[in-house]
């Protein structure tokens, strides 16, 4: 059990240092835009955060349009190169340490869009933080980690308003093991363990407690 002292503590740090952003402060302007004005592009940058820096996986839209020669990275255009899209990833500089992996999950992605009769914009607005969950995990490639950091950008750095996020989970993941081991008995909590935790440092949105031990995790 974690002393009361300490979780006053850390709300009182968390309150001085809360975060106002989780991507936006690690893209260009035009990286950044590119994904805030195009719901696709968003979730290939969700599914390209994992093994590179999320700098690179959230400019990779942007730079495989380039790759395709197009403005817009749509669903339509990554089905059309469906088969070379793991080799376009591939090319030198490689988008991503993983090409055919991700190109499988990009593929996946664009289909559920074509599928759904999804838009470009307009998809993660006005939802309940449970109903967005949901949407965003039906792409492969989308954890329980990964759709609470994607609700995160979408309120935090996009201003989208998503109702409910005091339902939010922990975003748990090495980073936030690390800091919790220093004050419990497991190396390793479940998510529910630290959402419990993060509730009584921010009971309005626990996820973004997760952000806090990123910032301090990298600068302290």
């Amino acid at each position: 059990m974690i002393k009361q002292s300490v979780i006053d503590e850390w709300k009182r740090d968390f309150d001085r240092r809360k975060p106002r952003q989780v991507i936006s402060n690690l893209l260009s302007a035009q990286a950044f835009q590119y994904l805030k004005s195009n719901d696709f592009a968003f979730v290939i940058g969700l599914i390209s955060d994992q093994s590179i820096s999320s700098e690179r996986a959230w400019a990779l839209p942007l730079y495989l349009a380039e790759r395709l020669d197009r403005a817009q990275l749509t669903p339509e255009l990554v089905l059309q190169h469906a088969s070379d899209l793991a080799e376009i990833i591939r090319e030198k500089p490689a988008l991503h340490r993983f090409p055919g992996r991700m190109a499988d999950y990009f593929i996946a992605a664009a289909n559920r869009f074509v599928a759904l009769k999804l838009p470009l914009q307009g998809n993660f607005t006005d939802k309940m933080f449970s109903d967005l969950q949901n949407e965003l995990m039906g792409f492969n490639g989308v954890s329980v980690k990964k759709a609470g950091l994607g609700i995160l950008i979408q309120s935090i750095d996009f201003g989208q308003k998503i109702m409910a996020q005091d339902r939010s989970l922990a975003l748990l993941d090495a980073h936030v093991n690390r800091f919790l081991a220093q004050y419990t008995t497991t190396e390793k909590n479940a998510i529910a363990d630290a959402t419990e935790i993060f509730r009584l440092i921010n009971p309005e949105n626990p996820a973004l407690v997760s952000t806090w031990i990123w910032s301090k995790d990298k600068f302290d």
